[in-house]
C-alpha cells in the first residue's frame, strides 16, 4: 500500500521457495507469518527508514538439500526501490524436525537475512526489540511428549535452536525455554517381542493396556493427583496421539480389580502395541504394565495374548 507521497507502510517482504518437497510443512508458513508481522511493525519500519534509502527489503529463502547442484546463488543486491537478499536454507535442518518444531527456525532465519543486508550494505543503526507477536508459539504438548518419549527410548532428538532470538551483537532478547511437560524418569520401555498369534483374530483387533493400581509410580508425594494422576496423563496422551487418525480409542478406560485398562484399536497390531509401549513409558506410570491382544468379539477383558510392556 502506498501513501500519497509514495512511501510504503511496510519495509520487509519475501518468503520461501521450497525446491525440496517437505519444506512447506511448518517452516514456510511460519516464515510468511514472521515476515508479515515484522514487516508491518511500526518500530521496525521506522528503524529501516532511518538506515536505508530503499523503502523495502526483500528476503528470498531457497530451501534445498545440501547435495543440490542447481543454481542457488546467495547474494545481497542493493537497489533504489528495494534491496534483495537471497539465501539458501539446508533442508536437512528442517527434515530432522517435526513441522511443529520447524517453526522455531523461522524467526532466526528471517533475522539472519536482515542481518546479511545490514552488514553487506553497511547500514548502521541498532534495530528495535522483537515484538512478542512475532515470536513463535510454544511447542504443542503432543510434540513435547514425543520428544520426551524419544529420550526415554534412548533415541536422539533433533537439536532445536539454542538461542533463536539472539540480537546481532550477541545480546539476548528473551528466548523462550522449551520445557518438557513430562516428569523426568528412567526409561522402562522394553522392545515389543515378536510373538506369533496361535489363533487368528476373528473380529476387530483391540489391544488392552493393563496398568497396575499398586502405587503412584514416579509421581513425587505432594503433587496434585499423587495417587493416580497418571490416569489423566494417559487419557490426554491417547487423545492427542489418536487425533491424527493413526489409531482409535476403542472404549473408555475402566478399573477392573487391581488394574486400570485402556483400549486402542483401528490400526495394525504392531502400531497398537507400540502405542501401548509408549503409554507404559510415560513418567509416573507404575511398572508392571502389560498389553492383551484381543478383538471386539471377546466376552471378557483380559482374554487374549499377553505382551509384557514394562
Amino acid at each position: 500500500m502506498l501513501d500519497p507521497n509514495g512511501a510504503e507502510d511496510y519495509w520487509l517482504e519475501g518468503g520461501v521457495d521450497a525446491l525440496t518437497m517437505g519444506a512447506e510443512n511448518g517452516f514456510l508458513q511460519e516464515v510468511d507469518r514472521v515476515v508479515e508481522l515484522l514487516g508491518e511493525d511500526g518500530s521496525w519500519l521506522s528503524w529501516w527508514s532511518r538506515i536505508s534509502k530503499a523503502p523495502v527489503l526483500e528476503l528470498h529463502m531457497i530451501v534445498v538439500r545440501a547435495a543440490y547442484e542447481g543454481s542457488v546463488e546467495e547474494r545481497v543486491v542493493r537497489g533504489r526501490k528495494r534491496h534483495l537478499v537471497e539465501m539458501r536454507i539446508d533442508f536437512g535442518e528442517l527434515e530432522a524436525l517435526e513441522p511443529d518444531e520447524r517453526k522455531l527456525l523461522a524467526l532466526p532465519a528471517v533475522l539472519e537475512g536482515v542481518s546479511r543486508a545490514q552488514q553487506a550494505l553497511k547500514l548502521s543503526g541498532e534495530h528495535p526489540g522483537i515484538p512478542d507477536s512475532v515470536r513463535p508459539a510454544s511447542l504443542s504438548a503432543g510434540t513435547l511428549r514425543r520428544r520426551r518419549l524419544r529420550e526415554l527410548r534412548g533415541e536422539t532428538n533433533a537439536l532445536l535452536p539454542r538461542n533463536p532470538f539472539l540480537d546481532w551483537g550477541d545480546r539476548q532478547t528473551g528466548a523462550p525455554t522449551v520445557r518438557s511437560v513430562l516428569r523426568p524418569q528412567a526409561a522402562r520401555l522394553t522392545p515389543i517381542p515378536t510373538v506369533a498369534s496361535p489363533d487368528p483374530i476373528e473380529g476387530q483387533l483391540v489391544v488392552e493396556i493393563h496398568l497396575p493400581l499398586n502405587g503412584a509410580g514416579g509421581i513425587p508425594p505432594g503433587d496434585p493427583g499423587y495417587e493416580f494422576g497418571w490416569i489423566d496423563d494417559i487419557e490426554e496422551f491417547l487423545d492427542d496421539e489418536s487425533s491424527d487418525g493413526g489409531f482409535d480409542i476403542y472404549d473408555d478406560g475402566e478399573e477392573i480389580g487391581g488394574v486400570y485398562v485402556f483400549f486402542v484399536a483401528g490400526a495394525p497390531e504392531e502400531v497398537l502395541l507400540s502405542v501401548a509401549a509408549d503409554v507404559a513409558a510415560l513418567p509416573g506410570v507404575p511398572s508392571g504394565a502389560f498389553a492383551v491382544v484381543t478383538d471386539d468379539k471377546s466376552d471378557e477383558i483380559g482374554t487374549g495374548r499377553r505382551v509384557a510392556l514394562s
